[in-house]
């Protein structure tokens, strides 16, 4: 047993001493030497039990003491350097009962310094940023609450709009609407039941294609698929030696994929499937998430291996018999450029990389502020330049990106359409460059993206004064239709989610052949941009099959008038002008969703919303989704017998205040499938006016729109007036109708017209 050294017991111990141990002091002697051992800093307490209780309030002070550390330890994290000064490993006795040591004679100096440090010195290690997960849900149930509440109140609206139509009707429609359902219900049933057949033969057949072609693209309905791609496109290691030219083209592929989405979503509002559409934009919004994080991984995989863009640039620099670029010798280099301006350019350097449709590019300036202001940082790949802000004169990196689509809107409402693409600048701080010590390069390393990515924002957060311009040139799209006349470029407002036009904040200066020069104060996605109601409401249209499996489609806009072409599969856009934009896809069979969302991205949108006709000015535009409905089915139903035109009159139907109740169309008998245009038809006087309420049609008088021909009455149907009338009609005719020879050509036409909103927006 070790002895203990007179010098270390204090008064208080030699008080406290028996002349032999009695078996409480033993318990309590055990007690000790178990505590020590459950203390994982018992070992290097120095004497912490001594047999025979000779040290009794020694071993006491030390109980005190490692329940006193132990709290600590649990509640804060003590100075690592102190833990490493108090811990003695190499002193450790097996067993870990005892500890060994040449002298105590400083233990209590040791005890007292640690306390001390422990209490004078609480150290909080620094915790590593983690993913906020519980906010990306909140978020995502916020958007889908959105949504539910946007269904709810849609449902809520119609069941209001059909009550007070219900309460409209008189006993005797009342009557006759109970009599004729049935009538109506079976034609649905047949045409639903006609149309289910045949696409789900289409669908076999395009399957059976896909495999055979080896087609492994998602399918946007099966959501297996779209998680599998979801997670091969969204892995981790992507970035290899620069390779920005293989991600960006992985971006093309996703866009792909959301095009496909987009079109979903537009069958499902075709087909009134409201439920389905939160679906398809889930899937959209999560390929959005993966796309900015991956531009943040590329702009972070730059920054944090620039070292391999200095040695290049070192090479030219030394050529010059410059100071090479590293940290120690910024000061030189600014004293260099001080004297000689055009020297800054050896000690900047760009990265520019693009796909077919997207596009990036850095701009590095390691160099602190020297000389005159820094001018335009030009992209000239991308035919592109920004000006640096004055506040931003040092050390800086100015990243450039370019998405061919509308990344940012979502599934938010837009007043205005986006052509050619989105245009965005984003400033970093630089990353800080190596210095040289001894044989050692010092550079300092981060842990997460955005810790490296530290971006500065334009105007800086809560400024106040006056916000200078800065200079950007923006490339004109070749194969988007701007008008030059009326040009405008918008920004996009991150927290509203909404582009705005602001002339004071965004100024045109010059319009050259492909490039715009505008000023800004304020640093945002910018894009060139188009009011919806330029393009709405159509000015007229004209439809009529041309043969038994085809049909044309005439519509006439502000500027231009369009030709479809329709089949029982595709529709097509005929060469009917001279617009080389369009000239691609000028009589090439596509499907419906996709060449209306093609006509978009070139600048002509045939996708208007519901909330497009707010407007106080295009109020009579705004109709209910069963009136419109109706409309369309009378339409589709008599296509193989007639020729159908909007009505050239709607001077009185603008100020009637039940406008949004009906719609007004013209009908003409088109047994021979004549081909000839709107124009050709105008001095005709044998068109029949035709009006559509909440479930019921009739045939109305010629300049009356509140009487209907004596000889017709309000039905479900005009089939059913046909039947009811056979003077109106021919049996040739009627025979047509009623066979539903084609049913997928109706099906397109009617897809076409819910999607254009032809029938209101006219």
């Amino acid at each position: 047993m070790e002895r203990i050294n007179k010098k270390d017991i204090t008064a208080h111990d030699r008080t406290v001493r028996p002349l032999r141990p009695n078996s409480s002091n033993k318990q309590q002697q055990q007690k000790n030497v178990n505590s020590d051992n459950q203390n994982p800093l018992s070992s290097t307490m120095g004497n912490n039990s001594i047999p025979g209780n000779r040290n009794n309030s020694q071993a006491k002070k030390t109980m005190k003491i490692n329940s006193y550390m132990k709290s600590k330890n649990n509640s804060v994290s003590t100075d690592t350097t102190s833990i490493k000064s108090f811990r003695q490993p190499n002193n450790t006795v097996a067993g870990g009962n005892l500890t060994k040591r040449g002298s105590s004679q400083n233990s209590h100096k040791q005890k007292n310094h640690l306390i001390s440090q422990v209490q004078t010195k609480k150290v909080v290690k620094k915790k590593k940023p983690k993913k906020n997960k519980k906010d990306e849900k909140i978020l995502l149930d916020l958007e889908e609450q959105k949504r539910q509440e946007e269904e709810e109140q849609r449902e809520f609206e119609l069941y209001q709009f059909r009550l007070a139509q219900q309460q409209k009707l008189s006993e005797e429609e009342k009557q006759r609407l109970e009599e004729e359902y049935g009538f109506e219900l079976d034609f649905q049933q047949k045409f639903e039941s006609e149309i289910f057949q045949k696409q789900k033969i289409r669908q076999q057949y395009e399957n059976w294609q896909n495999y055979v072609n080896c087609k492994s693209k998602p399918d946007p309905n099966k959501e297996n698929q779209m998680n599998e791609f979801l997670f091969i496109f969204g892995e981790n290691n992507v970035i290899n030696n620069f390779d920005v030219k293989k991600q960006l083209e992985k971006f093309d592929y996703s866009e792909s994929i959301i095009n496909d989405l987009n079109q979903s979503v537009n069958t499902a509002m075709a087909n009134n499937q409201h439920e389905k559409i939160g679906y398809y934009q889930n899937f959209i919004n999560k390929i959005r998430e993966i796309q900015n994080k991956k531009i943040l991984e590329i702009t972070a995989y730059h920054m944090k291996n620039q070292q391999h863009f200095i040695d290049e640039q070192n090479k030219i620099i030394q050529e010059h018999n410059l100071p090479l670029l590293n940290g120690d010798n910024l000061k030189q280099i600014s004293s260099k450029i001080n004297s000689k301006q055009e020297l800054r350019n050896l000690y900047e350097f760009q990265q520019q990389h693009q796909s077919d449709k997207n596009k990036f590019g850095l701009w590095f300036n390691p160099v602190y502020k020297a000389g005159a202001r820094l001018k335009s940082v030009k992209f000239e790949e991308f035919k592109t330049s920004i000006e640096v802000p004055r506040i931003y004169q040092e050390q800086l990196v100015i990243r450039y990106t370019f998405f061919r689509q509308d990344n940012l809107s979502g599934s938010n409402y837009q007043k205005y359409n986006i052509l050619g693409g989105v245009h965005t600048f984003s400033l970093f701080k630089f990353f800080p460059l190596p210095v040289i010590r001894a044989r050692f390069i010092m550079q300092r390393d981060y842990n997460s993206l955005e810790e490296i990515c530290q971006e500065q924002f334009y105007p800086q957060p809560h400024f106040q004064g006056n916000q200078q311009f800065i200079m950007i040139s923006l490339p004109i799209a070749n194969d988007v239709y701007i008008n030059k006349e009326n040009l405008k470029i918008g920004y996009f407002h991150n927290n509203d989610k909404k582009w705005v036009q602001s002339d004071e904040q965004i100024q045109i200066v010059k319009i050259e052949e492909d490039i715009v020069l505008f000023k800004t104060q304020i640093l945002a996605p910018f894009a060139f941009i188009s009011e919806k109601q330029q393009f709405f409401p159509y000015k007229n249209w004209f439809l009529r099959q041309i043969s038994s499996w085809e049909a044309l489609l005439d519509i006439q806009t502000q500027d231009f008038t369009f030709k479809f072409e329709f089949n029982t599969y595709f529709v097509k856009l005929r060469r009917s002008m001279n617009l080389p934009i369009l000239e691609d896809i000028f009589d090439k069979e596509m499907d419906i969703s996709e060449l209306l969302l093609e006509l978009k991205n070139r600048g002509f949108n045939f996708l208007p919303q519901d909330i497009d006709s707010s407007n106080p000015q295009y109020i009579q535009y705004k109709k209910q989704p069963d009136i419109e409905n109706k409309a369309i089915q009378e339409i589709i139903t008599i296509l193989p017998s007639f020729m159908v035109k909007s009505h050239p009159d709607l001077e009185q139907n603008k100020v009637d205040p039940q406008a949004d109740e009906r719609i007004f169309i013209q009908i003409k008998e088109n047994m021979e499938y004549l081909a000839k245009d709107v124009e050709e038809q105008q001095g005709i006087d044998t068109w029949d006016n035709i009006g559509c309420w909440y479930k019921k049609v009739g045939m109305l008088k010629k300049g009356n729109f509140n009487e209907i021909q004596d000889n017709t009455q309000t039905h479900v149907s005009l089939d059913l007036i046909f039947q009811n009338h056979p003077q109106i009609i021919s049996e040739e005719a009627y025979l047509r109708i009623s066979n539903m020879l084609y049913p997928e050509l109706q099906n397109n036409i009617r897809i076409f017209f819910k999607l254009t909103k032809l029938a209101s927006f006219t």
